[in-house]
């Protein structure tokens, strides 16, 4: 693959002299695995910060209701630091652009 990793069957092989030798055809996908694409590490960390964000802003309603201000002030300076960490994950995730299609070669 793109990314440097590889497949390898589990399957046990049934004839010992035609696995794992030299006359072994390799193949390369342009793609990476799930480990190394762009679009999963950007669907993990936005999946982790709509669940977080949810979870603040609830809490934040709750204390604003109840005219706890010191407390829902407290909710917002930490929905504002959950916002940077989570454009900072992001800005590290590599900034090469992805072709969505796989090509076999």
């Amino acid at each position: 693959m793109s990314c440097g990793h590889g497949f390898a069957s589990l399957k046990e092989c049934k004839q010992p002299s035609r696995c794992h030798t030299s006359t072994t055809k390799t193949s390369y996908i342009n793609d990476t695995c799930a480990r190394c694409d762009r679009e999963v590490h950007f669907h993990v960390i936005r999946t982790s910060y709509e669940e977080d964000h949810a979870s603040l802003v609830r809490k934040f309603i709750r204390a604003r209701d109840e005219n706890r201000s010191s407390e829902a002030m407290q909710l917002q300076r930490e929905i504002a630091a959950l916002h940077r960490a989570t454009r900072e994950k992001n800005a590290t995730i590599s900034t090469l652009r992805c072709d969505p299609d796989v090509l076999w070669s």
